[in-house]
């Protein structure tokens, strides 16, 4: 029974860890998806630094159990859908990242 109770403490524990990286990226994400919409940042190197959070998030959300995941998908989903609004290719970039690691048709 210990070696159960250990793998069950393990195992929450990193659950716990991809939870918290995985909010703390789609945070980061949503932040600068809100940023560009407000002001409307057109920098180049900014845009490439929001679509590599996203696609971070994408990757963390898709190490959770179905249920966290699923939730931080569609949340995820909604700023793909924001920034469909920026151009500069930004919005082709987040669904062909969300694309990559749903397997959803858009």
């Amino acid at each position: 029974m210990p070696a159960l109770a250990w793998a069950r403490t393990s195992w929450n524990h990193t659950s716990r860890r991809c939870i918290k990286q995985a909010l703390t990226n789609y945070k980061k994400a949503i932040e600068a998806a809100g940023f560009c919409n407000d002001i409307g940042n057109d920098a180049e190197n900014y845009f490439a630094a929001l679509a590599r959070t996203f696609e971070q998030a994408l990757t963390a959300a898709n190490t959770l159990p179905a249920r966290s995941r699923d939730a931080l998908i569609a949340r995820l989903d909604r700023v793909r859908r924001i920034s469909r609004q920026f151009g500069y290719g930004v919005g082709d970039a987040m669904d062909f990242v969300f694309v990559k690691y749903t397997k959803r048709r858009l």
